[in-house]
Parts: C-alpha cells; sequence; structure tokens
C-alpha cells in the first residue's frame, strides 16, 4: 500500500521520469525525454508527454498518453512483453527529409538504434505483444524539403484501433480495424481495415478495404518489397504490388489529387498495378463509369512522378468507349493531351488497338467506331506536345467516315479510302499532307463518287496532285492544282476526260442533260464567271445536253482583268475567233450583243444595262456565234 501511494506522488512520478530518460539515451545514444511515468497502480504503466527528438533537435515522435499494463513479470525478464489492452493519446509523427540531405530523420533515428544497442545478446527473440492497442488524435505528416512542395502526405484527426498487435524481432503483424483521417489533399478517409504485415525486406496490407465520405470504396491487397538501402529511392527501387477488387472511385476524391478533373461521375475499377512508382504495369484493367465510359486493356506508366525524365505511356486497349471531353477529364495528363481537338466531332467512340505515347512522338496502331464513320490506322506522329500540328505518317483507313461533320465542312459528306499518309496537322486550316491511296466513295456537294485513286498532297484546302476515276459519271484523269484555302480560286491543271455527266455530280444542274468529255488545260483564278482570270484550252471537247451534242476541235480562252476592265479573248476554228473588253457581268452578254446589233436599226429600243459599260472590238458577222457559245457553256 506504501508503494501504491509513493508512486502516486507528482515528485516520484517525475523522478522515475528522468531515470527511464537517462537510461534509453545513454544505452541506444538517442535524444528522448519521458516527462512522467505512472505506476500508482500496480502492472499499469502510464507515460506522459514522451517525445523523441531527431538528429536536428526537433520532435519525430511526440505522444500526450501513453497507457498500458504489464502482465507476466517473468515473461518480461525473458525477453517477451504482453501489453495488454493498452492505448496512445495525442501521438504526432514527423518524418522529414532535411534540405541537402538523402536520408529521413526515421530513418537516422533506426540507425542510430542499432549502431548503439548494447553488446549483450540473447537467443530468445525480442516479443512485444497487445490484444488490443487503441491510438485516438494521431498527427503523421511527412515531409521533404528538398522538394518545392514540401508536405508529402499527412494524415490528421486519425484514430485507429489495432488487433492482435505483434512483435517478435524485426517483424510486425496486426490487423488494422476501422482506421480513420483526413489526408492533406483533402479526401476523408472513414474507414479503413487491413491485415498489416511488416519485414525487413516486405510490407503488405492484406484483404485492403478503404472508404471515404464521398462514396469511395476500394477492395485490394497491396504488397511492398525493397531492400532497406533502398527505402530511401522509393519511386525508383521500391516494388509496390496491388491488386484491385471491384472498387468504386468517385470523381469528387480525384478531383483533390488532379484539379483538371471536374464533374459528380463514379468509376468501376478492377485490376492489377505491379512494378515502382516511376516504372509500373496496370494490367487486366477493367474500368467504367457511372455515366458510360469504358476502358478496358493493359497499360504501362514511365516516369509518372518524374516527368522531366520523359513520361512514356504503352497501352494495348481491349475496348475504350468513351468522347472526348470523357478522356480529357477522367485521364487529362495521360491520354487527354494527345488527344486532337477534332475528336470532340466523333461523339461517342469505341477504341481498340495499340498505343505508346512519349514526350516527342506516339505511335497509334488503333481500330476506332465512332458516330460519325470508322478510322484503322497504323500511324507515328511527332510532336505530340502540340497535337493540332503533329506530323505523322504510316497507313490510315476510313470507313464510311463523315469527313463534313469532322471539317465542318457541309459541302462533303461520308468518305471510304484506303491509303498512306505522310505529314501533319490535323486541322482543315493546318493540314499539310501527302497522301497515296484510293477512294472508295466519297460524298461530296449531294453525289457519291466512287473509285477514285489519288495521288497528291492536301495543305489547306488545296490539293496538287493526281486523280484517277473510275466513277460512272466522273471518269477521267486529272494531274495539277485546285486550290479553295482563300476567297478567290485557283485552277492549274490538266485533265483528259473519258466522260463527266454534270448534271448527276450536281456540277452543272441548268441543262437536264449535261455531258462533256474532252482534253483540258486550265490555268485560271476565280469563283464565278465574272472575276475569272486566265487561260484554258480545249481539245476534242464535246457537250451533249438534252437537244444535242456539240463537238469542237479545240480552242483557246484568255481572261484578264486591268484597272476594272475586263478582256476575254477567244479562239477557235469551230466556234468563233474574237475578243470582248470592257466592264460588264456575263447575265448580260447577251443584251450587249442585242445592243451592238440593235444599233444598226433606227426603231431599235437599247436594253438598260446595270453594270456594263463595253466596247466591243470583234467582227459582226461572228458575234451571235460568240453570244450562242458564252450562253450556252460559260
Amino acid at each position: 500500500m506504501l508503494l501504491v501511494i509513493l508512486l502516486s506522488l507528482p515528485a516520484v512520478q517525475t523522478k522515475l521520469a528522468r531515470y527511464a530518460t537517462k537510461s534509453i539515451n545513454e544505452s541506444f545514444g538517442t535524444n528522448i525525454v519521458i516527462k512522467k511515468v505512472d505506476l500508482s497502480w500496480l502492472l499499469a504503466v502510464q507515460l506522459k508527454e514522451i517525445e523523441i527528438r531527431d538528429h536536428h533537435q526537433d520532435t519525430l515522435i511526440f505522444v500526450n498518453n501513453l497507457r498500458t499494463s504489464i502482465l507476466n513479470a517473468k515473461n518480461i525478464l525473458e525477453n517477451q512483453i504482453d501489453l495488454g489492452p493498452a492505448s496512445l493519446e495525442g501521438l504526432t509523427i514527423r518524418i522529414k527529409t532535411y534540405k541537402g540531405e538523402t536520408e529521413d530523420n526515421m530513418s537516422v533515428f533506426s540507425e542510430t538504434l542499432r549502431k548503439n544497442k548494447p553488446e549483450e545478446r540473447t537467443e530468445t527473440p525480442f516479443i512485444l505483444k497487445s490484444e488490443n492497442i487503441r491510438l485516438h488524435d494521431v498527427t503523421f505528416r511527412l515531409y521533404d524539403c528538398n522538394k518545392l512542395d514540401t508536405l508529402r502526405f499527412s494524415a490528421e484527426e486519425l484514430g485507429v484501433s489495432l488487433k492482435d498487435f505483434y512483435v517478435e524481432g524485426p517483424n510486425v503483424s496486426t490487423k488494422i480495424d476501422r482506421m480513420f483521417f483526413v489526408e492533406n489533399h483533402g479526401v476523408s478517409v472513414s474507414d479503413l481495415s487491413a491485415k498489416f504485415a511488416y519485414s525487413r525486406s516486405r510490407m503488405s496490407f492484406d484483404d485492403l478495404y478503404l472508404k471515404t465520405d464521398n462514396q469511395t470504396t476500394i477492395a485490394a491487397s497491396l504488397n511492398f518489397k525493397y531492400k532497406r538501402e533502398e527505402l530511401k529511392e522509393f519511386n525508383d527501387k521500391v516494388n509496390v504490388k496491388a491488386v484491385f477488387k471491384k472498387s468504386n472511385i468517385s470523381a469528387r476524391d480525384l478531383n483533390k489529387f488532379y484539379g483538371e478533373l471536374g464533374g459528380d461521375d463514379m468509376l468501376y475499377l478492377s485490376g492489377v498495378a505491379d512494378g515502382v512508382l516511376n516504372n509500373f504495369s496496370l494490367t487486366n484493367l477493367d474500368l467504367r463509369s457511372k455515366n458510360g465510359m469504358k476502358i478496358i486493356g493493359d497499360f504501362g506508366f514511365v516516369n509518372v512522378l518524374n516527368k522531366e525524365r520523359g513520361f512514356v505511356f504503352d497501352a494495348n486497349l481491349k475496348n475504350v468507349t468513351s468522347n472526348y471531353f470523357q478522356l480529357r477529364n477522367v485521364l487529362p495528363n495521360l491520354i487527354g493531351k494527345s488527344l486532337p481537338s477534332e475528336f470532340k466531332r466523333l461523339g461517342y467512340f469505341t477504341m481498340t488497338g495499340l498505343l505508346k505515347v512519349t514526350p516527342v512522338q506516339m505511335d497509334a496502331t488503333l481500330s476506332v467506331t465512332s458516330e460519325i464513320g470508322a478510322i484503322v490506322s497504323d500511324l507515328q506522329l511527332i510532336n505530340v506536345n502540340s497535337v493540332d500540328n503533329a506530323s505523322y505518317s504510316g497507313e490510315v483507313e476510313f470507313d464510311g467516315f463523315d469527313v463534313g461533320v469532322f471539317t465542318n465542312d457541309p459541302k462533303f459528306g461520308k468518305l471510304s479510302l484506303k491509303a498512306d499518309v505522310n505529314g501533319s496537322g490535323f486541322k482543315i486550316e493546318n493540314i499539310n499532307t501527302t497522301i497515296i491511296g484510293n477512294v472508295e466513295s466519297l460524298d461530296f456537294n449531294g453525289y457519291t463518287y466512287n473509285d477514285i485513286a489519288v495521288n497528291g498532297q492536301f495543305q489547306n484546302k488545296r490539293f496538287d496532285g493526281a486523280l484517277f476515276s473510275e466513277d460512272k459519271y466522273f471518269k477521267l484523269q486529272f494531274q495539277g492544282l485546285a486550290d479553295f484555302s482563300s476567297e478567290i480560286y485557283k485552277f492549274d491543271f490538266k485533265s483528259d476526260i473519258e466522260k463527266v455527266d454534270l448534271r448527276n455530280t450536281n456540277l452543272f444542274t441548268r441543262d437536264s442533260t449535261a455531258i462533256l468529255k474532252g482534253n483540258i488545260s486550265v490555268n485560271i483564278s476565280g469563283n464565278n464567271l465574272d472575276n475569272l482570270i486566265g487561260k484554258a484550252s480545249f481539245k476534242k471537247l464535246v457537250y451533249r445536253n438534252q437537244k444535242k451534242a456539240y463537238t469542237f476541235k479545240n480552242f483557246t480562252i484568255n481572261s484578264s482583268l486591268k484597272d476594272s476592265v475586263k478582256t476575254i479573248e477567244v479562239n477557235s476554228e469551230d466556234i468563233v475567233q474574237g475578243k470582248i473588253q470592257g466592264k460588264f457581268l456575263f447575265d448580260e452578254l447577251v443584251s450587249v450583243g442585242k445592243n451592238a446589233l440593235g444599233k444598226v436599226y433606227s426603231n431599235y429600243v437599247l436594253s438598260q444595262l446595270r453594270h456594263t459599260s463595253i466596247s466591243i472590238l470583234i467582227l459582226l458577222y461572228t458575234i451571235k456565234l460568240l453570244m450562242f457559245f458564252c450562253h450556252r457553256f460559260l
């Protein structure tokens, strides 16, 4: 009774604390302070205000109150301690790597214990156990002062119950039951449980279950394999294997880690991650979202945490179903930045194949089925950091792909094409591509062209090359330039026309029948008859309409414009030879001709012209033929 009274006195408790502190520090070369030791009840121990300082005299561990009991004194003498039920309140752990140092203060502290361990040895391993340890009001913080953002991880307001806690030599095992905390990104973990085991070479969390306030639930097993000296290079040396069972991850929680991610989606996940954090694989991934996105496949990630070394993403895509906006939101840095902005016009699409992305290059062997058609590609892309301007080469196939929707040009429709491509740019205003292939079908201006071979360069609505068409209404060979990149079109080409049905192809609809064949050589600019300038030559030309066929051996037309004065010269053996010069519109040429002839007669009333002031230098005996030609064919 007297002993109990003595041990309850504050002065005695303080004396015991000083003695215990001095004994530990002298034995192990540490800096540990225990302010009070309470032995007021036999076999019950309270250690109050325990502080372990690191090699910079800053707090490494602080415990406000440790309450336990020591059972079976005989076992204590045999190096075995049974704490029975124990509790820690107000625990703070601050692991820090100081600026200019490579090892954290916990590693330095552990090494100090190892070096200064007393010489005496025992064959009986040290054993510490407790059926239940409760921790309340715990704060854990991990710092690296060599980083710009020094706080790497923290867990605040932590509480946990550890069942079957067992230490045998360097090995530790326990069952974590209902741990809760708030981590430094603001994610509130409401429940975490696992079977935990630690040794000098492995650490595992089996039957791991984690739940957050945002309805994230993760079921997994997590294993770490390492050598002790490799722990300081955790991201590059420690192997991590995580097996995810059916888990749900809230987009709200992901947003705490990736600010670009928005929305209120829920992701459903299973798969296996294996490797070091800077070089790991993700196999058998099955990722789906509440809003309809699906990503199934195998993936590889290199330098995820050290992108300055060169981030690499490698994927075997078995099924990716999504749209442009979902991919950018869910994987903003891994995939989103590598998708051309025009992909948004695909709508929902399904993608399969192989994809590899490096800082400067992307290899894509992919098959894509979308709302506007299908694409199969085997492409290599360079300069993927600016993907809209990326260079590419390889093979591509379009099957019923709506070019009009993709390029936002209503004149175009669906395209089926197989071709080799080599060029740059994905936007219609910056595309510069050489293409060699065959167009199986192309919708343009309301008509579907078939069986066209292409060998040329497309650049900003400009084609320079050769076309060989076997379409039933469009049989010809074309060699040259067709430029639609500006308001004034430019044409410089030669064409051998076997048959062009202008009516059925919607190129010329005034006549119910309009079929043209012959040889044409053109070097002109303009987008209507009134602003065309240049030269056009026609040989063996035949034009047939609903009335008859018109045959011309050869003729040339020259058109020029100077100081608003238009000059048209026609040289034909069959039609006319002469020149028109002045200010006029083509739809007024008939009236111009009538006025020119009508002046011969005193009773002729001149037609009123809106824009025409014309001087005709042409032989009168040919003017009717000229008017006929202009009216019928131009």
